[in-house]
């Protein structure tokens, strides 16, 4: 089916299986329940054809003290500056930007002709209950047309005006690149009419035609976006109940065995008999202070705001040592000695700071990573006895990780995506995302 350009909507459900797909290799739980119909659009038995005389008015939205139209204005403009980065030749056809809607319109709908192209119902029911009536236009293309010749576009592409019906006219409010099928869609309606200027010319309309008897392309959608939200949530519980992470209080590097070697700390000996199973699997990474509620203990926020980026970490090569409190020595002088920056102010850990924290009962453990292949090619470059340079190369790669933070499943970088997904899922349920709705998504 048809591709788009600008927008990764139409990636949402393939991103979403590929992600907990992938991702979620080690789940033993319950296979997701999708027992829902996958029945698709078929609409070929509505058309419009040329012995029928209907007419239309195709406009672009005129603004006006409306709020609404001002709003839809606005959504026209952007629209067209999102066709010109893909059609640079569009933006040098017409440099006054008021124009370019109605340009467009008038060269690939020219009035007093009629036209043959395919409509699409993209029709939603507003949260008040009234039906808002959504008409897309697909351009039907063929080799030598103005989009071919003029803007150098390619069969495989064509536009898409989508636009709010008003019985006798079509006022476009958004003009979308799309993929170019050669043969109607069954979601679409074939429609030959003839293309008026004005609306008081049209005397046989077929705008509320196309949508009383055309399946809505947008209902259709959204009867598959609650399948999506389902299938979120799922994985969102799953994840959350697989996820595991432990706070890190140092790093260092063994440069023989190009190695990260990250000390972990916990309350007690206990807390790594089960995490350190999950940090020993792979998919680790490195994050700061952010991932957590709580700046010493692991405790994944219930809400995710933004990204939570972490840096990759190679195969975990083992337990290189475990020790209590109690046993601490001289075991953690590299930290004790080490000074790191929070708030703007100097900040130094101490073995009281850590019994503060962790308790009587703290334990810890050296966990050891293999570096990535950038470190390990540049610590291979270095002379072995030049020392200062060799101490200095250590520091560095230290330092590009956070002195504090803590080490997690890879999965704590999805939850933010996953409430992207969400938010997507939202704006295309209040009809604020017909670009995407208008293509057809299949789960």
């Amino acid at each position: 089916m048809s591709d788009l350009y600008g927008n990764e909507i139409n990636r949402i459900a393939g991103n979403i299986a590929k992600m907990f797909g992938n991702r979620l290799k080690f789940t033993d739980s319950e296979d997701f329940d999708d027992d829902t119909d996958d029945q698709s659009i078929d609409n070929s038995g509505v058309s419009v054809d040329e012995e029928e005389n209907k007419g239309i008015y195709i406009h672009p939205v005129i603004m006006d003290d409306d709020k609404k139209r001002k709003w839809a204005v606005n959504k026209l403009n952007k629209s067209i500056k999102e066709l010109e980065a893909f059609i640079p030749l569009l933006k040098e056809k017409i440099l006054n930007e008021d124009d370019k809607a109605f340009f467009l319109i008038n060269k690939l709908f020219p009035t007093g002709f009629q036209l043959h192209f395919y409509a699409r119902n993209l029709s939603f029911n507003k949260k008040n209950g009234f039906e808002s009536k959504i008409v897309g236009l697909r351009y039907i293309r063929e080799s030598g047309d103005w989009l071919d010749t003029s803007l150098n576009l390619p069969l495989t592409k064509t536009l898409l005006f989508i636009g709010e019906s008003h019985g006798r006219d079509l006022s476009i409010n958004e003009i979308s690149l799309i993929g170019n099928d050669d043969e109607k869609l069954d979601f679409e309606v074939d429609v030959t009419a003839f293309n008026y200027s004005s609306p008081q010319e049209v005397r046989r309309p077929f705008l509320d035609y196309v949508v009383s008897k055309a399946e809505s392309l947008f209902k259709y959608t959204e009867k598959k976006l609650t399948e999506w939200e389902s299938y979120l949530d799922w994985s969102e519980n799953l994840a959350r109940q697989r996820i595991k992470g432990c706070k890190y209080i140092g790093i260092e590097v063994d440069a023989n065995k190009y190695q990260l070697i990250f000390t972990l700390a916990a309350h007690n000996k206990e807390y790594f008999d089960e995490t350190l199973r999950y940090l020993k699997k792979g998919n680790v990474q490195a994050f700061d202070n952010n991932c957590s509620t709580d700046e010493w203990v692991f405790n994944y926020p219930k809400e995710v705001k933004r990204r939570i980026k972490g840096v990759d970490l190679g195969n975990c090569m083992g337990e290189i040592e475990k020790f209590s409190i109690n046993e601490i020595g001289d075991k953690l002088n590299f930290i004790f000695n080490k000074q790191y920056r929070k708030n703007n102010q100097d900040y130094q850990i101490s073995l009281a700071d850590l019994k503060e924290k962790y308790g009587e009962n703290a334990f810890f453990v050296k966990l050891a990573y293999k570096m990535n292949q950038d470190d390990e090619e540049r610590l291979k470059d270095i002379d072995p006895e030049n020392i200062s340079e060799l101490h200095s190369l250590i520091d560095e790669i230290i330092t590009s990780y956070e002195p504090l933070g803590f080490l997690a499943c890879s999965e704590v970088g999805s939850f933010a995506l996953i409430n992207r997904f969400r938010r997507t899922i939202n704006s295309m349920k209040n009809g604020e995302n017909f670009f995407a709705s208008s293509w057809g998504l299949a789960f």
